[in-house]
């Protein structure tokens, strides 16, 4: 279900898992170590498909709309990732 992400105004994006969420409102808290673990996983794929797929592969060989999508969430992601580190 899409919810609008405080972090950083005018994305929406799509959450799964316990945290109970609708557009824009948080109706209980995240269960934090699902969420921590998810991430790892998460991560972990993303630097496995770095180490597969050059960037060059990746432009060339990766549909429209995976492109489009990670352009697109990108910046979100960093932003957040550069906060965390702060």
């Amino acid at each position: 279900m899409p919810v609008r992400a405080d972090f950083c105004p005018g994305y929406d994006h799509c959450v799964s898992g316990s945290a109970g969420r609708r557009r824009g409102t948080v109706t209980a808290m995240p269960d934090l170590d699902d969420q921590g673990s998810q991430l790892i996983e998460t991560i972990g794929d993303l630097v496995d498909i770095a180490a597969e797929v050059s960037p060059e592969e990746a432009l060339e060989g990766f549909d429209k709309t995976a492109t489009e999508v990670f352009f697109r969430d990108w910046p979100t992601v960093r932003s957040w990732g550069d906060s965390l580190a702060r």
